[in-house]
Formats: structure tokens, C-alpha cells, sequence
């Protein structure tokens, strides 16, 4: 073989390197929110919290509980202790359960935060009124709002596109790989009804979603591919990398209680607050996420 054969074979590589690219997409679900508990106490413990900030309260826009904040404290150990898997900043939704979800991953993961509406216009509240609407409106809590209910985290420009979810992170991956970002992982904090979505989006897994109710703060793995030759259409391609069975959800999480109960049976314990906080966890509703 020439050697500008080998030039040019070496031109090839290097051209698929930089237009062929594959970047994994971690997804998790804000945690436990206020109003799918009966606790009334932990509810208004919710709502002071937020009171105390000084950040508005909203029945469309509930915070976290206590457990929710324990469950994205847990998801954020989780992450730092995957090996070889770094982030730049977290995607989150402007909605308050998600922004504190992401504050309390940030703060263990030492990232910066990054509002984007397009992540959150999957929530069920968006989608029936639109995200026109929702920007008119300035629905969402403003930048001094954010920045006190995150105060663990520095909160960066909210992101505006008008974009459905998997327009939006296609636009967010495609930034980082024409700006030559080396990451190749990037961190999205959002709502059930996104995980569904690009999951089952013709354009995105393309798989029916079959296993249940996503859990609080359960984390899902995607891949998205991304080649551009500069002549044609560019090809892009999303894949689920956590595999079915692994998924984090709600009925799995009933099924192993209800198996404990049962193998527990007879058993009996001494601490009311244990048995109090177990209900307050398996307490699942059907309101939108």
C-alpha cells in the first residue's frame, strides 16, 4: 500500500472520529414530591421549607418532601461513585421538585445547574397548556428564586428553547459535539413523562414502555449517535443502554415490599414511625408528573 494510501485511510479515521460520536445520556426523576403523600405533616413541612426561601408556592408546582430530598442525596452517592463517569453541569427542569432534586445531586457531585425548558416540557402541566403559554405567563420561579432554593449550587442562564424533550436534548448533545466537547456523558434531571417520551418516541428508543411507573429519582441510560459528514443528513440514533429488567420503578419497588411483608409475616415492631414512614413511601397517586 502507498503511502498516500495510508494518508489517506488516516484523513478517514480522523473524519469519523470527529463526525461520528456517541454520548451517553443519564436520566433521572425528581424525587419524592408533596402532593402524592397523605402525611399532612410532612406536606406542610414541604411547603414551609420553600416559604422560608421566600420562593413562590404553587399547587402545579409542589417541592419535595423530606424523603425526596433524601432520595436525590442517595441518587447523587450513586453517581459519585460510578467510576469513570464524569459531568459537566446537570440539565434540570425549572420546576421546583426537579430544581431541588438537582441541587442536592449538584452539591454531592460539586456541578453547576442549567434550567432548561425544553427538559421540562414533558410535565403533564406544560403540555396541557403549552410552552407559549408557560413563557408569557413566567410561570417558573425567577433567576433570584432559583438561586435561593439551590443555594448549594451555582445556577446558570435558564435555557428557553421551545423545544419538546428529545428536540431539546438532541440540541443540547449536538452543541457539545460541534463545540468539540470531549465529555461524553451529560446529566438531566426531569419527569417521568420524559423518561416515557424518549423512550417510546418514534424518533428516539422507539420501545413501548411496559414496566411500570418510573421511580423517585431512579436513574436510566441512554445512548445517542451522532455522524455528520457535512454532505448529507445528518444520522442520529438513540438506544436504551440500561436494559429492561434493570429499570428503577415504582411496581418493582411494591412488589419487594409486599414480598418483605410476606416474609416478615408475624413479625411485629416497636417503632409507630417506621411503619408511618413506610406508607408514606408506597404512596404512589395518578396525578402527572
Amino acid at each position: 500500500m502507498s503511502s498516500s494510501d495510508n494518508n489517506n485511510n488516516n484523513d478517514k479515521k480522523s473524519e469519523n472520529n470527529i463526525n461520528g460520536r456517541k454520548i451517553n445520556v443519564y436520566i433521572i426523576r425528581h424525587g419524592e414530591r408533596a402532593d402524592e403523600v397523605s402525611n399532612e405533616k410532612m406536606i406542610k413541612n414541604a411547603h414551609e421549607k420553600i416559604k422560608e426561601l421566600k420562593v413562590r408556592r404553587d399547587k402545579y408546582d409542589p417541592p419535595l418532601t423530606p424523603i425526596g430530598v433524601e432520595q436525590a442525596i442517595a441518587a447523587g452517592k450513586r453517581l459519585k461513585n460510578m467510576k469513570g463517569v464524569n459531568f459537566e453541569t446537570i440539565y434540570v427542569s425549572p420546576f421546583i421538585r426537579t430544581l431541588q432534586t438537582a441541587n442536592e445531586i449538584g452539591s454531592i457531585l460539586d456541578l453547576t445547574l442549567t434550567p432548561t425548558l425544553g427538559i421540562g416540557s414533558c410535565a403533564a402541566f406544560v403540555k396541557h397548556f403549552g410552552l407559549d403559554y408557560i413563557l408569557k405567563s413566567n410561570y417558573f420561579i425567577d433567576k433570584e428564586s432559583r438561586e435561593r432554593l439551590c443555594n448549594q449550587c451555582k445556577v446558570l442562564d435558564f435555557r428557553t428553547e421551545k423545544l419538546n424533550f428529545r428536540e431539546n436534548l438532541e440540541r443540547i448533545l449536538i452543541d457539545m459535539i460541534n463545540e468539540k466537547n470531549v465529555n461524553d456523558n451529560i446529566l438531566v434531571v426531569t419527569h417521568r413523562e420524559g423518561i416515557y417520551d424518549i423512550v417510546q418516541d418514534r424518533k428516539g428508543c422507539n420501545v413501548p414502555w411496559t414496566i411500570g411507573t418510573p421511580e423517585y429519582c431512579g436513574c436510566f441510560v441512554l445512548q445517542f449517535k451522532y455522524i455528520d459528514d457535512g454532505k448529507s443528513t445528518p444520522y442520529k440514533k438513540w438506544r436504551l443502554k440500561t436494559k429492561f429488567e434493570d429499570f428503577e420503578t415504582t411496581d418493582k419497588r411494591g412488589k419487594k415490599r409486599k414480598k418483605e411483608q410476606e416474609d416478615d409475616e408475624g413479625a411485629t415492631t416497636n417503632n409507630g414511625v417506621h411503619d408511618i414512614v413506610d406508607e408514606i413511601v408506597n404512596d404512589t397517586t395518578s396525578s402527572s408528573d
